[in-house]
């Protein structure tokens, strides 16, 4: 885990303003760097978020991300799970990521806890060939 997040700004900024959120603020959770695909060289998954709690609505200006970067100079991220209030109705979803090589190909799978105020779950995520894929395997706790 990393605790110098800041580095790595320049990354969230450009997936916010893509996705039209330019008046959110940055605001980097965690960072952690783990040799994701057994190559020696480590990646890195930016938790960042705005919002002030799960509670059953947000301000437009909130988000939750985790987004992959390959490399600690690389501004082109991968997201890995997204939310941001469309309509400043939407209730908050926080993410936290895990890593396990689940299945023994000494590829580590990514394992994302989210939460909202009526339930929770867990997505597993693999990366292939340099991408991000969701796998099947999942399940859901909640109204």
């Amino acid at each position: 885990m990393l605790t110098d997040g800041p580095r790595f700004a320049h990354a969230v900024r450009r997936v916010l303003d893509a996705h039209g959120r330019a008046a959110a603020p940055v605001r980097i959770v965690v960072v952690h760097a783990v040799d994701l695909d057994g190559d020696g060289r480590e990646e890195y998954v930016i938790n960042a978020a705005h919002g002030s709690d799960l509670g059953e609505t947000a301000a437009t200006t909130d988000y939750s991300l985790l987004l992959l970067v390959s490399a600690e100079g690389d501004a082109q991220a991968q997201i890995i799970a997204a939310w941001w209030n469309e309509e400043d109705a939407s209730p908050f979803e926080h993410y936290d990521a895990y890593y396990a090589d689940a299945d023994g190909d000494g590829v580590m799978e990514i394992f994302v806890d989210w939460r909202y105020y009526e339930g929770d779950g867990t997505r597993m995520f693999q990366l292939k060939d340099g991408r991000v894929k969701e796998t099947p395997l999942a399940w859901f706790n909640g109204a």
